[in-house]
């Protein structure tokens, strides 16, 4: 072949490669233009597709009624102030070296405070005490109290005691006498020892029995005791309350012929109740509730249960002439 027919050849190769790059370019194009033309065309379509959903949404909420108001909150409820908490009442036994125990004596006095609660409407607590120190320490915070006739005697110069009411002991009058019992052998003079059975202060022993000069011990077992002054002459003698020589006068035993009274004292007034506090506007409505306990049967159980036979009224004088101050005496140990 000739050189120039050679060249040519070569140059119609070249251009003919050429122009199949420039096709090839073309196509990749075109194809890149219409994916994209599609693409923006499923763009638009899943628009409109979305508009009417929006559009119905809209026009859903738009067909609803409105909401109805909310309701108004109920008022809150304002608590009442608080009543203020009553203070229950104190009312003590107080009996230095009495019989008994207090716990013995508590459910008896639970009946009493609710028989009075009953009547007043007042609530009321206590006990029995039987400690003479303890006596006297409680009844400086206590609103009442039944005292002994020896606690009465002696405390009054120190204890604020306003006498309202007398126990009547059951069987007894008021006032009413000690009795000495001794030895029918022996002689007031000769007696050196009293027994008690409730704590009595000296100064008092020496009112009730002005012509000894003895010295005083507890016992609270009368029996044993009687027996034992009936068959020991000169061991001493029994001073009792009017309740304890009722029942003393009762007893039909062989050996109570070598007794005898020895002598018999001047009437005292029995136990008084005595308000330890003012208790203003309450006072009046206790005083007729303990009144009203001997017309109640079950007011006279109460009492019996006490040994009493009721609450009376008295005069406040003849506790005031009872001259005892000694608070000293050392508390003997029961017998």
């Amino acid at each position: 072949m000739k050189p120039n027919k050679i060249f040519y050849f070569i140059l119609l190769i070249f251009c003919c490669l050429s122009l199949a790059t420039a096709s090839v370019a073309w196509a990749k194009k075109k194809d890149k233009e219409a994916q994209a033309s599609e693409k923006s065309a499923n763009t638009d379509a899943e628009t409109k597709q979305e508009k009417p959903k929006k559009t119905k949404k809209k026009n859903t909420e738009e067909a609803l009624p409105p909401a109805p108001e909310p309701l108004a909150a109920p008022p809150i409820a304002v608590a009442p102030p608080p009543e203020p908490v009553k203070k229950n009442l104190g009312f003590l036994f107080l009996y230095p070296d009495g019989e008994g125990t207090p716990e013995e004596a508590q459910p008896i006095l639970d009946a009493l405070f609710e028989f009075l609660k009953e009547k007043t409407g007042l609530i009321i607590e206590g006990h029995y005490v039987t400690d003479q120190a303890k006596a006297l320490e409680e009844s400086k915070t206590a609103d009442m109290a039944v005292v002994s006739l020896g606690f009465y005697a002696a405390n009054k110069k120190i204890v604020l005691m306003e006498v309202a009411l007398e126990t009547q002991l059951k069987g007894t009058p008021n006032p009413a006498a000690y009795t000495l019992v001794g030895n029918k052998e022996d002689k007031t003079e000769t007696i050196k020892t009293v027994y008690t059975s409730a704590f009595i202060p000296p100064s008092l022993l020496k009112i009730m029995l002005p012509d000894t000069n003895t010295k005083r011990e507890t016992t609270h077992e009368s029996i044993a005791l009687l027996k034992k002054l009936a068959t020991a002459p000169g061991s001493g003698a029994f001073l009792m309350d009017p309740f304890e020589y009722n029942a003393y006068s009762k007893l039909n035993l062989s050996w109570k012929e070598n007794l005898k009274n020895i002598t018999v004292t001047k009437a005292f007034p029995q136990a008084p109740f005595v308000f330890l506090k003012p208790l203003v506007g309450k006072r009046e409505k206790i005083v007729q509730a303990l009144q009203a306990l001997s017309l109640d049967p079950k007011g006279v159980d109460i009492l019996s249960s006490l040994r009493l036979q009721g609450f009376v009224t008295t005069n406040a004088e003849q506790y005031k002439k009872i001259l005892v101050t000694d608070t000293t005496e050392p508390q003997p140990t029961p017998q």
